[in-house]
């Protein structure tokens, strides 16, 4: 009875022994694959890591994807930023040009009437010293008295004056000044003094 045990024991390792060769040789030559029934048996020598989470490399390349829109929008909330403020300082620099601008056509309006007035004053001033000139000498005086603004009156007489040099005649301008009060006189030759000094320190 042992010995049929024994028998039957070496029997079996023998079988199986050749069982595995036979197994290996046709897995090298390729008609059988020793993995696949390894792997059948949950034994594979290559067991494949699981994954938990099929979708958990999906998630990250998309979070990956939003991270770099957010920096993008970022970058571009600084550039629009920066933009408006430049469009601020242009518009302000623009409204400064415009009002500067105003300011210039201003003064070049108020230069030209001031011009023209000088203008028509001058030769308001020759017209009345040419009526004087031609009229009697006293009352010639007389509208020369009712004149109030002095600096108008030291005006005409220098008109006078320079009617006669350009006829080359006498000046009445020394009678005229006999005829008249001696405060008014007085009073214009003083103001006729400091214009002339005005001009003279203008002139340096």
């Amino acid at each position: 009875m042992k010995r049929n045990t024994k028998k039957i024991a070496f029997a079996l390792l023998l079988n199986l022994f050749l069982f595995f060769v036979l197994m290996f040789v046709l897995d090298v030559t390729g008609t059988f694959s020793l993995d696949g029934l390894l792997s059948s048996f949950g034994f594979s020598e290559s067991d494949p890591a699981k994954i938990e989470d099929p979708y958990f490399l999906a998630r990250e390349e998309i979070e990956k994807q939003y991270q770099a829109i957010n920096l993008r929008e970022n970058d571009l909330g600084q550039m629009m930023e920066t933009i408006r403020s430049n469009e601020l300082l242009q518009r302000d620099k623009e409204d400064q040009l415009i009002s500067m601008e105003k300011q210039l056509k201003e003064r070049e309006v108020k230069a030209a009437e001031t011009e023209l007035e000088k203008v028509r004053r001058s030769e308001r001033v020759k017209e009345v010293a040419n009526q004087l000139v031609n009229m009697p000498p006293q009352q010639a005086v007389d509208r020369l008295v009712q004149q109030t603004d002095d600096l108008l009156v030291i005006d005409i007489l220098r008109a006078i004056d320079a009617l006669a040099a350009a006829e080359g005649k006498a000046s009445t301008v020394p009678y005229f000044l006999s005829l008249l009060p001696p405060e008014r006189v007085a009073a214009w030759q003083r103001k006729m003094a400091n214009i002339n000094m005005l001009t003279n320190d203008s002139d340096f």
